[in-house]
């Protein structure tokens, strides 16, 4: 029926009041779809700026362009808002003339918003893509795209921000202004310029998609970024199923010329996809920047610690000198601090000579701080030693005080030396 006549005066030739309402008709399906998703891109683009800014120091051409597409998507998803409030969702025989101008400034504002919206973030992909590709025909094939794209979004953008002659014929049915494309009076070609910019659309979002791919292959690519590709195909794979709905969509109501010119009543369908298309692809393209980061500090805030302390056992090379040093071998888990707890046995034989071995000095004393020895003494009879006479140390207690003194912490480690009394003269 499009076909035969201009799209005004089709208006009620085929009675579909009667057709049983769809779900995203609802005023409130509408807008309680629309506000979570416009701020679920808000949080993944703000999180990634963040990153790119304030983590790593390197924003790029790609964190510009998301920031445009902010502003697209926001006016996009404020227009989708207003025109459920004037009529969208509802026949167009049933609205006011009032609310089917206010509903045309609306959809207006959100149609144009949606098709740079859509170009916005696949050049803001493919500006990522450069950071990983910097030779090759990749490279190539992703500058090659990028001005395509560009072309593309600045053709289809040109036409919807300026569909008529003046711009508020887009509106304004009654001034009789000249309209073409997304404003066009023609069925034909109404159906044309919205089905040719779905189909576009849908067949840049594989292309884009796809671009990365080879890099998965290669062998000198790490686990990590291969995770990091596997989750965008994942998100973009939705991404591109949610574009086929839409062209689907368009398809079966000749982009709500068919079977009568209802675009309230047909057209809730088309520009809900279209706003949740756009803004999933902004989260495509913001979790690989931000997450590995996000789960570091996550795993920071949750994960307990463990410590381990190993013991070592280590003997002096110097003839009859040995020196064993015993460290207890502990694990500790904690969350804010670990307590560690160390038990040094420390045996001396032989002649006197001083062990100024680095790593006993580390153990015992790692800064290197002057503290007070404290000694303790013990008087033991001749007949309770255990070792035979020429296995007894003959170092005087007050020399090995000054020996270990700058090297043991007083609150850590005790030296216990046992003697015989003519050893000391008591």
């Amino acid at each position: 029926m499009a076909d035969t006549g201009t799209l005004i005066s089709i208006i009620g030739d085929y009675n579909n009041l009667d057709e049983p309402k769809p779900a995203w008709n609802h005023r409130e399906a509408i807008i309680g779809l629309t506000i979570p998703f416009l701020v679920c891109s808000w949080v993944c683009v703000s999180f990634r700026l963040y990153t790119r800014l304030r983590i790593i120091y390197a924003p790029g051409w790609d964190d510009v362009l998301l920031v445009f597409f902010l502003i697209t998507g926001t006016g996009n998803a404020i227009g989708l808002c207003f025109a459920a409030k004037f009529g969208l969702g509802q026949h167009i025989l049933l609205l006011q003339y009032h609310d089917m101008v206010d509903f045309l400034k609306s959809f207006y504002v959100a149609n144009a918003s949606y098709n740079m919206s859509t170009a916005l973030i696949k050049m803001s992909l493919l500006f990522q893509y450069l950071r990983i590709f910097d030779r090759g025909k990749t490279r190539i094939l992703c500058i090659a795209l990028l001005c395509f794209i560009g072309l593309w979004g600045l053709a289809y953008s040109a036409l919807a921000w300026f569909p008529c002659s003046p711009v508020s014929g887009y509106w304004d049915w009654l001034s009789g202004p000249q309209c073409w494309a997304f404003a066009s009076l023609d069925g034909p070609e109404f159906y044309a310029t919205y089905a040719s910019h779905a189909v576009l659309n849908m067949v840049l979002d594989f292309i884009v998609l796809a671009t990365p791919m080879p890099l998965y292959f290669r062998d000198t690519t790490s686990t990590a970024t291969r995770r990091r590709l596997l989750m965008l195909l994942g998100a973009g794979t939705l991404v591109s199923c949610i574009s086929i709905w839409r062209l689907a969509v368009i398809i079966q109501h000749k982009a709500a010329t068919y079977p009568t010119f209802d675009p309230t009543w047909y057209g809730p369908g088309v520009v809900l996809l279209g706003m949740m298309e756009v803004n999933a692809a902004s989260i495509c393209a913001c979790v690989p920047v931000f997450w590995p980061v996000l789960t570091a500090s996550i795993d920071q805030i949750f994960v307990t610690q463990e410590i381990k302390i190993t013991r070592e056992r280590r003997y002096s090379g110097d003839g009859d000198d040995e020196i064993e040093l015993h460290d207890s071998t502990t694990t500790h888990s904690r969350s804010e601090s670990v307590m560690s707890q160390s038990h040094v046995h420390l045996t001396k034989s032989g002649n006197n000579t001083h062990y100024m071995d680095d790593y006993v000095i580390d153990q015992v004393d790692p800064l290197r701080s002057k503290n007070r020895v404290e000694v303790t003494i013990e008087n033991l009879p001749k007949k309770s030693l255990s070792r035979r006479p020429s296995e007894r140390s003959t170092v005087p207690v007050r020399q090995m005080a000054d020996l270990f003194h700058p090297y043991l912490s007083a609150t850590d480690c005790f030296i216990r030396k046992r003697v015989s009394s003519d050893e000391v003269g008591l």
